[in-house]
Parts: C-alpha cells; structure tokens; sequence
C-alpha cells in the first residue's frame, strides 16, 4: 500500500519541485517519505515502555489470505486492544484477556428481513451487536467502546446497544471523533 501511495504522488511531487525551481528555489523537497514495515501476529514492537501486538482477526480472509490484524497495545500495566475490521473472532477474544479497553467494531442490519446482498455481504464481513455482546462477556473490559458503526437500513444506535445488552450488561458505549478516554486506575471518557 504504502509503494502505491508513493507512486500516486509521484506526479505531485515532480509539480511541486517544478515550481520551486521556477520561483528560484533549487533545492528539490523529497516530501513525505515513508518507511513500512509489513508484520503479521508474532511481531512485537517495544519502545519506551510500550508494547504493540497485532493479531490476526477474520475480515475478509473468504476472499484473500492476506490477514486482517487487530493490535493490543500495552502500557505501565494497563492495556487497549483494537479490533480491526473482523467477524466473530476467538483469537481476538483470546488477545483481548484482561484488557482495560476494548475497542471494537460492530455492524447491524435490521433483524428478521431478506438483505439484499450489497447489504448481506458487507455485513458477513463484520460483527454483530450480538456476537459483540458475546465477546465483551468473554473479555470482562474495563470499557468497551464501540467504533467504525455501520448501519444498514435505519438501525439505529439504540437498538444495536438493545442488541448488544441481550449478551452483555457490562460497561459499553458508541465512540465518536476525538473521543479521548483515560485509562487507568480507572477508564473514563474524558470529551467526546
């Protein structure tokens, strides 16, 4: 991915050093530069205390055997655990244990009715609100925070916290832009 972003660039950066030339600049800016590192569940990045895991979760792997990750990052005793795009996943459950925030995506259609596959598909590619349910009863997070909701065909957002409270009665709730949450002694939401 990162190759091609570079390469979608290209012609942008030519422009850019072209016109610093024609404004008598000589020097040529090389721009962004971007160093990637492909990894896979195994890797462990430690730096400074903290510690970052990734996992594989199950998105998409019907259609490719490149894997999907999910990350758990762990700092001074505390630990968040990002789910990625997935279905239903053990392994995130199993990397999930003892974590103070979990951070997971979920995605609902309404219940009872014959999707249309532009609809069934996506959805066969992403959580449920109850098998969310199921997971956070597993894990037991401090908080779980729900992100990249995707609703279909007017779910709304409470019937897919109904939805999840028929597994889980525990500590969840919707995420927004520039949600910052807190975790320490305790998890708590500090703006959002």
């Amino acid at each position: 991915m990162i190759a091609y972003l570079e390469k979608a660039f290209e012609v942008d950066k030519k422009v850019r050093n072209d016109l610093r030339r024609h404004n008598g600049f000589h020097r040529n800016t090389e721009g962004l530069r971007m160093e990637a590192l492909d990894v896979d569940e195994g890797f462990i990045f430690e730096e400074n205390g903290v510690k970052v895991a990734p996992f594989r979760v199950n998105h998409h792997d019907l259609y490719s055997d490149e894997p999907s990750l999910g990350y758990r990052v762990e700092y001074n005793g505390r630990s968040v655990v990002l789910s990625g795009d997935t279905r239903f996943c053990e392994n995130l459950i199993k990397f999930s244990e003892n974590v103070d925030l979990l951070v997971h995506e979920v995605a609902a259609g309404p219940l009872g009715e014959e999707l249309p596959d532009r609809w069934r598909i996506p959805l066969s590619h992403h959580t449920l609100p109850e098998e969310c349910g199921v997971i956070f009863s597993k894990v037991k997070p401090r908080l779980a925070v729900y992100y990249h909701i995707i609703q279909f065909q007017g779910v709304s957002l409470e019937e897919m916290m109904a939805r999840t409270r028929k597994e889980y009665d525990g500590p969840v709730l919707f995420g927004g832009d520039l949600m910052r949450i807190e975790v320490g002694d305790s998890v708590k939401v500090l703006s959002s």
